[in-house]
């Protein structure tokens, strides 16, 4: 017989997710903050392209109009792997 065991009530995922929303809330603050509501915005396209792992730091900032150092920050900063 399965067992049903449902994660989204589990106390270590509820906190996990509590952590990730934080971190993201702080890193989005930190952006606003160093570059702008602007910069912010296309943030999320960037960050949407460096976790496809299919684009380079050259051809995402190209895609985006941002500066391969942006690109390179926010990858950091969220530790995603970069193409070179």
């Amino acid at each position: 017989m399965p067992i049903h065991y449902d994660i989204e009530t589990d106390e270590l995922y509820l906190e996990g997710m509590e952590k990730g929303i934080e971190k993201g809330a702080k890193i989005a603050e930190e952006i606003i903050a160093n570059f702008g509501i602007e910069k912010a915005i296309l943030a999320k396209v960037v960050i949407r392209l460096l976790r496809k792992q299919k684009f380079t730091v050259t051809e995402i900032a190209e895609i985006v109009n941002v500066t391969e150092e942006f690109v390179r920050y926010l990858a950091e900063k969220l530790g995603l792997k970069v193409i070179h």
